[in-house]
């Protein structure tokens, strides 16, 4: 696999990782909340030491962790989702 194919892929699963979070955070938390869960997904990434050639599931690690922020940040606030009201 040649670098360029590599990195395309690679690109391709995080955009697709992070896409579908922030989706998911919009539907039932509101865009500002996606917001704020977009930049835990960048931070949480910018920690993970990386390594060319991530898998599926080691991108997931990072959504774990960005969620895991989401998490208590809502708990902290005593809110719910937009679809338990």
């Amino acid at each position: 696999m040649n670098n360029q194919f590599t990195l395309d892929y690679q690109m391709n699963l995080a955009e697709r990782e992070l896409g579908a979070f922030l989706y998911i955070v919009s539907e039932l938390y509101g865009p500002e909340e996606a917001e704020s869960s977009a930049q835990d997904w960048l931070d949480e990434f910018e920690l993970l030491e990386y390594i060319p050639g991530l898998t599926p599931r080691e991108w997931r690690l990072v959504t774990i962790a960005a969620a895991n922020r989401l998490s208590k940040r809502v708990t902290k606030r005593g809110g719910g989702n937009k679809m338990a009201s």
